[in-house]
Order: C-alpha cells, then sequence, then structure tokens
C-alpha cells in the first residue's frame, strides 16, 4: 500500500510522514485506508516528552461505490490524550455533523464527492445496463414468447404461425396495400 501519497494528500502541511502503522480494510463497496502515528510533533514542533505530550495523528483516505470504487474522501485527525481534545479536517468530502467529537466511522456524516474517473464510467455503463434489462427485458422476453407460440409479436393475435403474411387484427408486418 502506498501510503505517502495520500498521507501527502490528506495531512495538513507541517505533518512529517514517518509511517508507524498503515492499515487498510475492505468492505462491500468500501475501501479504507489509515495511517496512524502516534507521539509525533508537527515540523518545528518541540515538545518535552517527559511532560506527557501524547497525541495520535491520523490520516485516513476512504473509497466508497459499487461496483466499483467512484468517490473519495479524505480527512486528518488529531487527538490529543493528554489534554483530551480533537482535532479534524475534511479533504475532497462534505462534513454533515460537527467533527469536534471522535466517533466511530459511521457516526462521521462524511460524503464523498471526488469523483474517480474510471470507477464513475464503470458505474455509470453497469447501472445503465441493469436499468435497461429491467425495463425493456420483459417487452423483448414478451415477443419472444408470443413468436414461440406463434402469435403476432405486437398484440398476440394467434396467427397459427404463418408470420409471412403479417396480422390481420394490428397490421404488423404487412404490406401497405393490403392493411387498408
Amino acid at each position: 500500500m502506498e501510503v505517502a501519497s495520500f498521507w501527502g494528500r490528506y495531512s495538513p502541511t507541517e505533518w512529517e510522514f514517518d509511517s508507524e502503522s498503515a492499515s487498510a480494510w475492505t468492505g462491500f463497496g468500501i475501501v479504507i485506508r489509515k495511517v496512524a502515528q502516534d507521539a509525533v510533533e508537527p515540523r518545528g514542533a518541540h515538545a518535552d516528552r517527559s511532560s506527557g505530550y501524547i497525541a495520535d495523528w491520523l490520516v485516513t483516505e476512504m473509497e466508497v461505490g459499487w461496483p466499483m470504487r467512484c468517490a473519495r474522501v479524505g480527512w486528518w485527525e488529531r487527538v490529543d490524550r493528554m489534554n483530551l481534545t480533537h482535532e479534524m479536517g475534511v479533504s475532497d468530502g462534505w462534513s454533515l455533523v460537527d467533527q469536534t467529537a471522535p466517533r466511530g466511522l459511521l457516526g462521521r456524516g462524511i460524503i464523498p464527492y471526488s469523483p474517480l474517473a474510471a470507477g464513475f464510467l464503470a458505474n455509470t455503463a453497469f447501472n445503465a445496463l441493469i436499468l435497461w434489462l429491467l425495463i425493456l427485458g420483459p417487452l423483448a422476453l414478451r415477443r419472444l414468447v408470443r413468436r414461440r407460440r406463434g402469435r403476432c409479436i405486437k398484440c398476440g393475435y394467434d396467427l397459427r404461425g404463418d408470420f409471412e403474411s403479417g396480422c390481420p387484427e394490428c397490421g404488423w408486418n404487412r404490406p401497405a396495400e393490403v392493411t387498408e
């Protein structure tokens, strides 16, 4: 997993990259990558660790979509365990709830809006195919069943298998002079 790329994309500029813990989780329609660092001070800060400065820094990237990942969001968090404070910033997404208190992933209320082009196009094609099958599939199946039973594919009139002369009921497949 290439964590340096999304660490630099989502973390504040003063954070140094020195990965101590990287993880990835994949579920139905979601991929989450995390990089966590314990007790890391920002560049230029000289906190005295003996004074009890303990902070967790976390950068998370989440990609969502089904059947392919089509949107991305990233966020950073800093939890200061000494002072019991929590900071958070969201990149490439909307935050729907107050992000000052730590909570589980599902309780964050973050909606990604940074599109992943290949996944977006593939999902559009896939969903269009499913929609086409749901709408036009039954019509094509009905025509096929009527043809196999020797009926007019348009109105269902019994042609006794004579498709050459067309349908006398609705005029399907009949020459223009015969329909008068």
